[in-house]
């Protein structure tokens, strides 16, 4: 049985390569119009079903995410939420040469 839903998700299309996302590699395949490693990582959730979520804190909308994203197949990636501090945290992803984070308070709308 499928699913009907009407569902605004907030997230970007990427190209997983190595185990990461890599944005040169997503140029690549869109620049000679490659779609097959497309996926789209799903990081929020703003309206599900008549529900605007937009005012509700960031971990009831992550929890709503994962649940709905639970239940569908790639090419939608549900993008995991990690705790700590946004200094710490963006030191890290520069060492580890990540293209970037995006960053919420937990309890902020």
């Amino acid at each position: 049985m499928k699913l009907k839903s009407q569902t605004i998700f907030d997230g970007e299309i990427v190209v997983v390569h190595e185990g990461r996302t890599n944005f040169s590699e997503f140029q690549a395949d869109l620049a000679k119009g490659r779609q097959n490693r497309m996926l789209f990582d799903a990081f929020d959730i703003l309206y599900h079903n008549g529900e605007d979520l937009r005012s509700k804190p960031q971990l009831y909308r992550k929890e709503r995410l994962k649940e709905l994203i639970d239940m569908l197949d790639p090419p939608i990636l549900y993008s995991e939420r990690y705790d700590g501090d946004g200094q710490e945290m963006f030191e890290a992803a520069a060492h580890l040469n990540y293209e970037g984070i995006l960053s919420k308070r937990a309890d902020a709308p």
